[in-house]
Order: structure tokens, then sequence, then C-alpha cells
């Protein structure tokens, strides 16, 4: 908490909002006498229009690994 108290008296407080979805279905089905696992998996990502370019950053890398992919400096969002 002394962190957070220090960041609130030094710097000045923003906030953003982003949401972050992932599904994960599995379903298994018969082909031709052999079973197999269908994998599908959607992910949303919902964020704020107006955020700063450090903010951008961070979030970035975030979502990044939210949906599981390394960050390579392209942005996705």
């Amino acid at each position: 908490m002394q962190f957070i108290s220090n960041l609130l008296n030094t710097h000045e407080l923003c906030v953003f909002r982003v949401v972050l979805k992932k599904e994960i279905r599995r379903q298994r089905v018969l082909r031709d006498g052999k079973e197999e696992t269908v994998i599908t998996e959607d992910v949303h990502v919902i964020q704020d229009d107006e955020t700063t370019p450090e903010l951008d950053a961070a979030m970035q890398n975030v979502v990044d690994q939210f949906v599981g992919r390394s960050h390579s400096g392209e942005s996705s969002v």
C-alpha cells in the first residue's frame, strides 16, 4: 500500500478501461472411425480510445500475454 500512496503523491492518476475475454472450446468428434479433438478459441479485447503512449505500450504487452503471443513490436489492438 505504501507504493500506491507514494505513486499517488508523486504522479497524476489516470484510469483507463480494458476488457479481455478469451473463450476456449473443446469438442470431441468421431470422423471416419477416429476420435478427434477440435479446439476453437475466441479472443475479444475492448479498451478505451484515449490513453497515453506509455500506457498503450504497457496495455499492449498485457494483451499480448493474454492472447498468448510474444511481443514483437507490432500492434494488434
